[in-house]
């Protein structure tokens, strides 16, 4: 998939109106077109699209295989944001990437709302792993 799901790489206020199943019905449309056109689809996912393309593959054994790069499986620091007003932002100080000329997009601060849809659990990663590097 090309282009983020709905509420990304806009402004952090974006992802207020957006939900995890919004953000899953992006991943499995764009997964849909691609499986029309190619014969193999392997996913790639950073962070939140790591966890994304867990849920996408759990649905879809068929993916020959998955990369993913920082996901947001468990965040345990995110316990705090689970009943907040779901109003509230946190400031961003770290990026995902620890490389240091690494290009990240990234918000400065983010919707306590999306952290919460994180938190939700959705991911039912049943994928058995076959091989790691």
């Amino acid at each position: 998939m090309s282009e983020a799901p709905p509420g990304h790489g806009t402004h952090a206020k974006d992802l207020e109106q957006f939900a995890c199943d919004d953000w899953f019905a992006r991943v499995e449309d764009a997964y849909n077109d691609l499986r029309r056109t190619c014969s193999a689809v392997v996913v790639i996912g950073q962070s939140m699209g790591g966890t994304l393309s867990l849920d996408l593959a759990s649905c879809h054994p068929d993916i020959q295989g998955l990369v993913l790069i920082n996901p947001a499986i468990d965040i345990p620091a995110f316990e705090t944001y689970r009943n907040q007003p779901d109003s509230a932002y946190v400031r961003q100080d770290q990026l995902d990437i620890k490389k240091a000329d690494a290009v990240e997009i990234t918000y400065e601060q983010a919707s306590v709302k999306a952290y919460q849809q994180l938190l939700r659990g959705n991911t039912n990663c049943t994928i058995p792993i076959t091989s790691c590097l």
